[in-house]
């Protein structure tokens, strides 16, 4: 399910290892690694890889380094969902859509292949996902907690990049701005008002801009909203004369990890399972 450039799975560690304590996060950096290994973490699930790029050495003289050199040392696994994550049947942008209320939704691309599942397998998250789940007085391995290749059977058109759905009733942008500012945290709205009513809305979490010429070409999109976009993406939503709404990447993502820590704390009620206290959108409002 993740996207071939990508780097996903578990990244960090011992597939055999018992997990007790896990902690979920957007992105390991000082404090969240810091926090991890204060708090006993014997697993972390990060959004977003680490290491993304491949590296030729693993030494302290960088700060990705670094964070390794010391999960590694403090025996903490890292696994990453990423573009799995994102793409899932009950993923984040599924989660996104769910804010809004859309009904009717499919994925921007849908994908193809499903042979390559990569993601965290309670079985609500993603929908479909086949795993056997340990006894309530088992610790699972880090492996138990992954997919490894299990029969992915989630509806047809359920896994892809994106999401494209139908809000209930035509609302404007300030009102679904509103909205989204009282549901998801951190929300740090700015954009591209057509001053038209929304009817249908495209999704894409994170840095989602490159999604939005295929949201444009289905002929049924509206809204445009994404964790981020640049200067050009803002200027082609204006261009089509649909409304462009960017919530921050951090925003964007981050709840549905928070979201993720609390499923696997059902699904697993033997472990201990948090989100990351300490992290911190980077993005400060400055003026």
């Amino acid at each position: 399910m993740s996207e071939s450039w990508d780097n996903t799975g578990l990244l960090l560690g011992d597939p055999a290892a018992s997990v007790e304590r896990l902690m979920t996060c957007l992105t390991l950096t000082p404090p969240s690694v810091a926090e991890a290994i204060e708090s006993r973490a014997q697993m972390v699930v990060a959004h977003h890889p680490l290491p993304f790029k491949p590296i030729s050495k693993l030494t302290t003289d960088s700060q990705t380094g670094r964070m390794l050199w010391y999960l590694a040392r403090a025996g903490i696994s890292v696994y990453s969902p990423h573009t799995a994550w994102d793409s899932a049947g009950r993923g984040i942008n599924a989660r996104l859509a769910e804010l809004l209320e859309l009904k009717d939704c499919q994925p921007i691309v849908p994908q193809r292949s499903m042979s390559q599942p990569s993601g965290i397998v309670p079985e609500t998250m993603p929908s479909g996902t086949v795993v056997s789940h340990p006894s309530s007085n088992q610790t699972p391995s880090a492996a138990a907690l992954l997919v490894k290749g299990e029969t992915f059977a989630a509806p047809p058109g359920a896994v892809g990049s994106g999401r494209l759905g139908t809000l209930p009733e035509p609302a404007s942008l300030h009102d679904l701005t509103s909205k989204l500012s009282q549901r998801v945290a951190d929300c740090r709205p700015r954009g591209v008002n057509s001053g038209q009513l929304i009817r249908h809305v495209g999704i894409a979490c994170g840095s989602g801009g490159s999604l939005l010429e295929s949201a444009l070409a289905t002929g049924k999109c509206d809204l445009f909203l994404t964790g981020e976009g640049t200067f050009h993406t803002c200027l082609e939503a204006q261009a089509a004369g649909i409304s462009l709404l960017m919530i921050g990447h951090f925003a964007s993502e981050r709840f549905a990890m928070v979201q993720m820590a609390a499923e696997l704390q059902q699904a697993y009620p033997q472990l201990s399972v948090w989100a990351s206290r300490q992290e911190r959108d980077p993005v400060e409002n400055l003026a």
